[in-house]
């Protein structure tokens, strides 16, 4: 499980790097849909964890799987710029807070003189789960 969980991240980690100017090689490589005659293979519900149990070391974790805010910004814009574009990164710095010690909220500024509005993203700390995603206008 651990290997799943680092190949996970490591595809969404590696969307949010970034080419050079002018470069346009390709910086992936799609390699179509994956199935498995294993139904269960899967299956991430949260019943896994009824009576206090956690097998796979999400919920234990005492920082949880997103520990800091630099780590929810790389994952607001790995979400983020596939939904709006890369006219997020024109809404830095992004303003960073943790709500009741377990949300994330990523929220875009305007630049002084600018009219329009922000994106706003909460991510659950302790597992990843992005929460909610509004863009005001």
């Amino acid at each position: 499980m651990n290997k799943l969980m680092l190949l996970l991240f490591s595809i969404l980690f590696s969307g949010c790097a970034n080419t050079p100017s002018g470069n346009s090689s390709q910086i992936f490589v799609f390699e179509g849909e994956f199935y498995d005659k294993d139904t269960t293979a899967f299956k991430f519900d949260r019943t896994l964890y009824a009576n206090g149990t956690d097998p796979y070391g999400v919920y234990n974790r005492e920082n949880g799987i997103v520990p800091s805010e630099k780590t929810a910004t790389e994952i607001a814009k790995a979400v983020l710029i596939p939904i709006y574009g890369s006219k997020i990164l024109s809404q830095v710095p992004f303003r960073v807070s943790l709500w009741n010690k377990r949300y994330w909220c990523v929220r875009g500024s305007l630049k002084k003189g600018w009219e329009g509005g922000t994106f706003q993203i909460l991510i659950d700390k302790v597992d990843g789960k992005i929460c909610s995603i509004s863009h005001g206008k």
